[in-house]
């Protein structure tokens, strides 16, 4: 999964459960990790009894993302008792940085591109896939 740091993830936990019996007064928890195991956000659903069965929604999970300010890999964690599951997804900020001001970026190395490599510029060639030929571009 690949969120935006201006999304709200939003999911539905639901509960495969074929235990021994029913999961008796438990209250499933939930919480969303940084790389380092930093708890960034936590939760809880209500104390309920989980019957056996498969596709038992047990709440949903809504939690702003704002709080991500640069490109993470997080971890949704759950658990109920002494069950747990946990998934990996990323956050992006939605707003990149600009670039350095003193770079000219191209897909081509057209003749501007070469006038400010000619004057000691910066220049950041960045074409699109299948656009290079084989032979060399002599500058």
């Amino acid at each position: 999964m690949v969120f935006q740091n201006n999304e709200t993830l939003k999911v539905a936990v639901e509960v495969a459960q074929f235990g021994a019996g029913i999961l008796k007064n438990v209250t499933p928890q939930w919480n969303i990790r940084d790389e380092s195991g930093r708890i960034l956000f936590k939760g809880q659903f209500k104390k309920s009894d989980i019957p056996l069965g498969n596709g038992l929604v047990s709440g949903t999970i809504e939690q702003s993302l704002s709080q991500i300010d640069r490109p993470s890999r997080l971890v949704l964690t759950v658990n109920i008792a002494h069950y747990e599951n946990s998934w990996d997804f990323f956050v992006y900020p939605a707003i990149l940085p600009s670039g350095p001001s003193d770079v000219f970026i191209t897909q081509h190395l057209n003749e501007k591109a070469l006038e400010i490599l000619k004057n000691g510029g910066k220049v950041l060639l960045t074409p699109k896939k299948g656009s290079l030929k084989k032979k060399p571009v002599v500058i």
